[in-house]
């Protein structure tokens, strides 16, 4: 299954070495990730995953950490960071995760960083 996800595909979770894999970096580089605010990772069934919408075509977006940073300093944690990120937006086309991807940073980071105040 592709990791590209429309505003309508069911999230998808990818253990750590299968966003390894889709990245082109080892587990240690994917923890690492996660532990500096690059790429978020929710506990599901008991076990740390990665939403596949963050990765689309082997990368992550460049702009997704500030993203990150904005939602923590507004007092999400990860696990509502992430439940944002994968909300359908009718605004947006999609979800906010599938927008940073798709021309639609500048509006994202917008909406985040509002969510601070």
């Amino acid at each position: 299954m592709s990791t590209s996800q429309n505003s309508r595909s069911p999230v998808r979770w990818l253990t750590y070495g299968e966003a390894a894999n889709q990245l082109g970096i080892d587990v240690p580089g994917v923890k690492q990730l996660v532990r500096e605010g690059g790429l978020l990772a929710v506990s599901v069934d008991g076990q740390r995953r990665v939403p596949s919408a963050l990765i689309e075509h082997g990368e992550i977006s460049k702009y997704l950490r500030g993203v990150i940073n904005l939602l923590r300093d507004g007092g999400y944690d990860d696990d509502e960071a992430v439940a944002w990120l994968l909300r359908h937006d009718e605004s947006l086309g999609g979800t906010p995760a599938w927008a940073l991807h798709h021309q639609l940073h500048r509006e994202v980071s917008r909406r985040a960083q509002a969510l601070a105040f």
